[in-house]
C-alpha cells in the first residue's frame, strides 16, 4: 500500500515523503485507519516498526480535517524517558512541517518557567514525561488538560509499570473522560492488559508480530563466560594477588572479553560501525566508559600501538544532566563518537541510524529489557547484530531460555548463535592488561571520578543554600508548589520499583506492599480485565473457541498425574456439551448473517408495532418518541 492509498491530506503526504518514508509500514497500514475512526487501540509491534508514525500521522490528519475551529491543546503524548520524548517531538515537528500546528516538549532538566510560559500559549500537541507534566499542570496558572481529545501512551508497558502507575492515574483523572486513548509498545504482558483498563475504553488490540520477539533482520549472538574462560582470563591476576574477590575477577574477565571483541571486529580507523554497550547500573556505565576511553587513546609509551584504534567512546546514564544527555546523543547521531556506553535509559524507543551492533556487557534482568535493548539495531528492516555475555548461573540461564523460546515462536526468526572469541586474541589482551596494570589504573581513575562527582554534588548544595539566603524574600513570596503525593509516598514507590526492576520481588509481591485502597483498585481492574477477556473469547468463532478450551483442558490434564474414571467421564461429557454449544452458536451466527445486517452501522431507534402503551406517563413518552 502507498501513502495515497491511506487518503492522507496533501500536507501530510508531502511531509512523509520529505522524511524519506516511501511506503507505510505494516503497523502504520493497520493502525492509521483505526485512529482516524476514533477508536481506542492497544498496539504491539517490534521495535523499529514505525509506531511513532502510526499515531503521529492520523493525529495530525484529524487536526487538519478539523481545522482551527477549536482552541486549546488537542493531543498529549506521554513517554517514559526524556530522550524518547525529545525524539517523538522532533518526528512530530517534521510531520507538521507544512502545517501551522505547534508541538511543544515538556521534560525534566530544563527551565520550568520557560515551559510554563509556552503552555499559556496553548500549543496544539504536547509531548511530555509524566512527572514534569503533573508539576506544570498543578503549578501553572491558566493551563489545564480539559481540551485534550487524544491521549497517547508511548512505550506503554513502561508507562503502566509500578513506577508510573500513580502518575498515570493522576493524568487520566485530569484529562476528559470522553477522549481517545492509544497505547503503543513493543511488549505487552498480561499485567499490562489489566492496567490498560485504567486508560482505555473497549480498545481494539492490534498485534503485528508475535509477542515478545525482535525484528527478523537482527542476528542474536551470545558469548558463554564459562568457568574455564574465566580462569584463562584471570589466572595471571589471581597469581599476583590472591585476595581478589570473585566479583572483581568476573569484571576483569568481562573487560578482557569486551576489549578482545571490539579489537577483533570493530576497531579500525575506517570503521563505519556504531556500537551501543548496555550495562545494568550507572556505576558500571562509568567504569566501562573509563576503561574504553583509556584504551582508545595512544599510550604514553609511543613504541606501543593503541589497543582500540578507531573507537571514540562516550557514556549516557541517568546521573548526567539533561544538557549532557542531549549533547552526547547528538554527537552519537552525527558520528563524532561511534561507541555509546549506556544504561537502560537509552534502551527504549531511540531511533539512531547506522547502529549495527548492540553489546550487552551486563546480562539483561528480563526478556522485555533484552527486547528493548536489542531493538536499538535492525531499525526499519536494516541488518543488525546483538552480542550478549552470559554467565553460568541459574538466573541468567533462565532468561536465556526465555529468549530462545521467544525466537522459536517466530517462524522466520534467526536462531541464537554462540560466538567464540579467538583464544590467541584473548591471550594478547590479557598480557596487555597485566603488563600495563590496566585494572589498577582503572580503579584509580574510577575513584577519582567518584570523588569529583561527590565534590560537584556538594558544590551544588552549597550554591543552592547561598541562593536561598540571597533571594529568600523572592522565593518565599511565590506560592508553594503542590504534588499529588507526599515525599514519603514517592520514596516508598521508588524503592518498590527499584526492587521490582532488580528482580528482588515480583510485581505481585510489590502490589502487596501498596495501600489497601490501591490493592482494592488493582483487584477491581483485574476482574474487569478478566471479564473483557471472556467477552473477547466468547465473540470468537465456535471452532476456534472449542479448540482454545480443549488446549487449556489438555494442559491442565498434563499437569496432573492422571485421571480417574469419573474424571474421564466428566471430561467426555464436557467435550460433548461444548460441541453442542458450538453447533448452536454456528446456527445462530448463520441465521444472523442471512438478515444482511451491517455490523458497522447502528440502526436508528424504531418503536415496536403493536398495542399502544397505556397510562399518562407512557402516552407522553410514546408521543415524544
Amino acid at each position: 500500500m502507498s501513502w495515497q492509498g491511506l487518503s492522507l491530506s496533501r500536507q501530510l503526504t508531502r511531509a512523509v515523503l520529505r522524511l524519506g518514508w516511501k511506503f507505510p509500514t505494516p503497523v502504520q497500514e493497520k493502525v492509521i485507519p483505526i485512529v482516524l475512526a476514533g477508536r481506542d487501540a492497544l498496539v504491539s509491534a517490534v521495535t523499529g516498526s514505525g509506531k511513532t508514525g502510526a499515531f503521529g500521522i492520523p493525529l495530525l490528519e484529524r487536526m487538519i480535517l478539523r481545522g482551527r475551529d477549536t482552541y486549546g491543546t488537542t493531543a498529549l503524548i506521554l513517554s517514559p524517558t526524556r530522550e524518547l520524548a525529545a525524539q517523538t517531538a522532533a518526528v512530530l515537528q517534521e510531520l507538521a512541517y507544512f502545517t501551522n500546528f505547534r508541538v511543544y516538549l515538556l521534560i525534566g532538566g530544563t527551565d520550568t518557567a520557560r515551559q510554563a510560559a509556552q503552555l499559556r500559549t496553548e500549543p496544539d500537541i504536547i509531548v511530555a514525561t509524566p512527572g514534569r507534566l503533573i508539576d506544570l499542570v498543578r503549578n501553572t496558572v491558566n493551563f489545564s488538560l480539559d481540551t485534550i481529545e487524544v491521549l497517547v501512551l508511548d512505550e506503554g508497558d513502561k508507562m503502566l509499570d509500578i513506577g508510573f502507575h500513580d502518575e498515570l492515574k493522576e493524568i487520566c483523572a485530569l484529562c476528559p473522560i470522553a477522549r481517545q486513548t492509544l497505547l503503543f509498545s513493543a511488549t505487552i504482558e498480561k499485567e499490562v492488559l489489566s492496567f490498560s483498563l485504567l486508560a482505555l475504553q473497549k480498545p481494539l488490540q492490534v498485534q503485528i508480530d508475535p509477542p515478545r520477539t525482535v525484528a527478523q533482520t537482527i542476528t542474536q549472538e551470545f558469548v558463554m563466560v564459562t568457568p574455564t574462560l574465566l580462569r584463562k582470563c584471570t589466572e595471571k591476576f589471581k597469581n599476583e594477588d590472591s585476595s581478589l574477590k570473585s566479583s572483581t575477577l568476573s569484571a576483569i574477565a568481562r573487560d578482557i572479553l569486551l576489549v578482545a571483541l571490539l579489537r577483533n571486529n570493530f576497531s579500525s580507523e575506517d570503521s563505519q560501525h556504531k556500537i551501543m554497550v548496555f550495562c545494568n547500573s550507572k556505576r558500571e556505565v562509568r567504569r566501562v566508559f573509563i576503561l574504553l576511553d583509556m584504551l582508545s587513546k595512544q599510550p604514553e609509551d609511543t613504541t606501543r600501538s593503541c589497543l582500540l584504534a578507531g573507537i571514540r567512546p562516550s557514556c549516557l546514564h541517568g546521573d548526567s544532566s539533561q544538557k549532557e544527555r542531549a549533547t552526547e546523543l547528538d554527537r552519537f547521531r552525527s558520528g563524532d563518537i561511534n561507541l555509546l556506553v549506556c544504561s537502560d535509559v537509552a534502551s527504549r524507543g531511540l531511533d539512531i541510524e547506522n547502529v549495527t551492533v548492540v553489546i550487552q556487557y551486563d546480562f539483561p534482568l528480563s526478556l522485555d529489557i533484552h527486547i528493548h535493548r536489542v531493538g536499538r539495531t535492525g531499525r526499519a528492516d536494516a541488518p543488525g547484530t546483538s552480542i550478549t555475555f552470559v554467565h553460568d548461573n541459574s538466573q541468567e540461564q533462565g532468561v536465556l531460555k526465555e529468549i530462545q523460546d521467544s525466537q522459536k515462536e517466530r517462524a522466520k526468526g534467526q536462531p541464537l548463535r554462540q560466538r567464540k572469541i579467538d583464544s590467541k586474541l584473548i591471550t594478547t589482551v590479557t598480557h596487555y592488561f597485566v603488563h600495563n596494570s590496566v585494572p589498577d589504573k582503572l580503579k584509580r581513575r574510577v575513584d577519582r571520578m567518584n570523588l569529583e562527582m561527590a565534590v560537584k554534588m556538594e558544590e551544588i548544595k552549597i550554591k543552592k543554600a547561598e541562593n536561598i539566603m540571597e533571594f529568600k524574600d523572592e522565593i518565599f513570596s511565590k506560592p508553594k508548589k503542590t504534588w499529588f503525593q507526599t515525599e514519603a509516598e514517592k520514596a516508598n514507590l521508588r524503592a518498590l520499583h527499584a526492587r521490582v526492576v532488580s528482580g528482588a520481588i515480583t510485581n505481585k509481591e510489590a502490589v502487596r506492599d501498596l495501600s489497601k485502597e490501591e490493592q482494592k483498585y488493582l483487584r477491581k481492574i483485574t476482574s474487569e480485565a478478566k471479564m473483557v477477556k471472556n467477552r473477547q473469547e466468547n465473540s470468537l468463532p465456535p471452532d476456534v473457541l472449542a479448540s482454545i478450551r480443549a488446549k487449556k483442558r489438555a494442559e491442565r490434564n498434563l499437569r496432573e498425574e492422571g485421571e480417574s474414571p469419573g474424571e474421564v467421564r466428566n471430561r467426555m461429557y464436557e467435550e460433548a456439551r461444548i460441541q453442542r454449544r458450538a453447533i448452536r452458536m454456528q446456527r445462530k451466527k448463520d441465521s444472523k448473517s442471512s438478515r444482511n445486517f451491517d455490523d458497522q452501522t447502528v440502526a436508528p431507534y424504531q418503536m415496536k408495532r403493536g398495542k399502544k402503551p397505556t397510562g399518562f406517563k407512557s402516552k407522553k413518552r410514546y408521543k415524544r418518541r
